[in-house]
């Protein structure tokens, strides 16, 4: 009875000793919706012979109409479409977790539902419904930052969206500091795979893989001056061709109070 009773209390006194760092989280929830009105264009056609010469000298419809004419017994146009009705809502999250017992360790995701509640949800930029914007898992200490997940960040070079790694160095003494990143590539301006049928509905005109994207960047910055260089590239999946090559290189003087080159 004395030795589990023993064991009891080194046990207590061990878990008493081990620090543990309270748990904490931010959530932010926005919610827009707005209602618009909008008209889409339709297919039409006439007769060749009911086409007219314009005033800019092109044939067009009785009402004005410019019409294609293909030497057949048609002529085709684009006529305006029926008034649309539409209430998109997007209900936006953003989240940030820490305090797993590892100092600087953190979780971040950020993501949105968009839907129009009107019947026939004809607003065009509610596919696909849920989007994930940002999700990844960060560590942050004093000379460097990791981060692994789906990231999009701003540079010189506009911005970049991938799902991979990033990692950030900084040397004070040096006014010195580097990343490097890479990972899959996510359609530019947009937070979807360029394999996404949203993006592109002619699928032929599709990539079958998603791209390599790789890159990072220098800089150096001090009280009068800074310089910093860029670089990015991504490549086919599959082929590994080169789709897009980017680099710059920024500089900044200030020779005076409140001047700046």
């Amino acid at each position: 009875m004395r030795t589990a009773r023993g064991l009891v209390v080194t046990l207590v006194a061990l878990i008493s000793a081990v620090r543990l760092d309270a748990q904490g989280y931010r959530l932010r929830l926005d919610t827009h919706l707005q209602r618009a009105a909008f008209r889409g264009i339709e297919a039409d056609s006439i007769a060749a012979t009911d086409a007219v010469v314009g005033s800019t000298g092109g044939p067009e419809t009785a009402d004005g109409f410019a019409v294609t004419c293909g030497g057949g017994d048609f002529c085709r146009f684009f006529r305006p479409g029926a008034r649309q009705l539409s209430a998109p809502l997007v209900q936006q999250a953003d989240a940030t977790a820490w305090g797993f017992g590892v100092a600087g360790l953190s979780l971040r995701a950020n993501a949105r539902l968009l839907t129009d509640v009107t019947p026939g949800n004809k607003w065009p930029e509610t596919e696909p419904a849920v989007q994930l914007l940002e999700g990844y898992a960060e560590y942050a200490a004093a000379p460097v930052t990791a981060r692994a997940g789906r990231q999009i960040f701003t540079s010189r070079l506009g911005p970049t969206g991938f799902d991979g790694g990033r990692v950030m160095l900084r040397s004070m003494p040096l006014h010195l500091d580097a990343e490097v990143f890479g990972g899959w590539g996510l359609a530019r301006a947009s937070a979807l795979p360029i394999t996404s049928p949203v993006l592109n509905p002619l699928d032929e005109y599709r990539p079958v893989q998603r791209g390599l994207l790789f890159g990072g960047a220098l800089g150096w910055s001090a009280a009068r001056a800074s310089l910093r260089a860029d670089y990015a590239r991504e490549l086919e999946g599959d082929t590994h061709y080169f789709m897009s090559e980017r680099a710059a290189l920024s500089g900044e003087v200030r020779p005076l109070q409140r001047w700046s080159v």
